[in-house]
């Protein structure tokens, strides 16, 4: 069990109701594990997480150059407010000598609360009624392993099915969920012959999202996705070892970003790609490291 605590007291100036832009952070977890006699192994996981942070308002450069603490709109700082627990469960079973089977499963839930100052109607000192979001994720993994002498293999099946409420509607804005839905299927092969190791692996995976307005017109999108990688590390002699690989990546965006600064949706986006190949060396001795890594990256949006 532990529990970590981190506060700062602000650095600007206090705003219109005497606070500063601070900010904390209290995480909370508790674990516990469990092997039977027969080796199998079970895991339990809870998180809590209580944040609370200030934002101090916008400043030009000159004004920064001039005093960086100054409050110039002389507007309330925005208020975040987050909580979130999450609850894991892992269970490994060595199926046999060579096999042995990992599932792993998360279900997380984080309410946001922001507030902003009013300027538009109560007043600058004031609050805006606050936005508030909550997010459900559930999470699950299996993962096949097999391993003998110089060989292993990883593969497995993921599944991310989360959504974003906005349950109470704005002027500009109805009430909405979003969900986000991820299924992959992937396997990664290690084989090492004397100094070298070999590594290639591959991902699938199909990400679905679906925008649901209380009034309004629902829309939908559907990404199908691929990654692989190569790679080649040797060890030349006693201080030296030179490594390549060429890699495919992919990243789906978070939902969070199909939305404005005000809550509107924006529309969906298209997930990010890239192709990168890494050529480097180590040379390490006692006396001195040295690592050098050649690299070119083409990132597509």
């Amino acid at each position: 069990m532990s529990i970590d605590n981190l506060k700062h007291g602000g650095y600007s100036v206090v705003d219109p109701q005497g606070n500063k832009d601070r900010g904390e952070e209290t995480k909370s977890n508790i674990n516990a594990r469990y092997v039977t006699s027969g080796g199998t192994e079970f895991e339990l996981d809870y998180d809590l997480n209580d944040s609370e942070n200030r934002y101090p308002n916008a400043i030009t450069k000159a004004q920064f150059d001039a005093n960086p603490a100054q409050n110039s709109l002389g507007r309330v700082y925005t208020i975040s407010d987050r909580k979130s627990d999450t609850l894991t469960y892992k269970v490994k079973r060595q199926l046999t000598d060579n096999f042995n089977l990992l599932r792993s499963s998360s279900i997380l839930n984080k309410t946001t609360i922001t507030k902003s100052n009013d300027a538009w109607g109560a007043g600058k000192d004031k609050y805006g009624s606050p936005s508030t979001y909550h997010y459900d994720y559930y999470n699950t993994d299996y993962i096949l392993s097999y391993e003998n002498g110089n060989l292993k293999v990883d593969s497995g099946y993921t599944l991310l099915d989360g959504s974003r409420n906005f349950p109470v509607a704005t002027a500009y804005v109805p009430a909405n969920t979003t969900s986000k839905k991820n299924t992959g299927f992937f396997s990664q092969l290690q084989y090492d012959q004397g100094d070298s190791t070999y590594t290639i692996g591959a991902r699938n995976e199909t990400v679905e999202y679906e925008y649901k307005p209380v009034s309004g017109t629902q829309k939908n999108a559907k990404h199908h996705l691929e990654a692989f990688d190569v790679g080649f590390n040797t060890r030349v002699n006693a201080s030296t070892t030179v490594f390549t690989n060429f890699n495919q990546a992919f990243q789906a965006p978070l939902i969070d970003r199909f939305f404005t600064y005000n809550g509107g949706f924006n529309g969906f986006m298209s997930p990010s790609d890239s192709k990168t190949i890494n050529v480097g060396l180590n040379y390490l001795t006692d006396k001195s490291k040295t690592k050098v890594t050649l690299y070119r990256s083409n990132i597509r949006f």
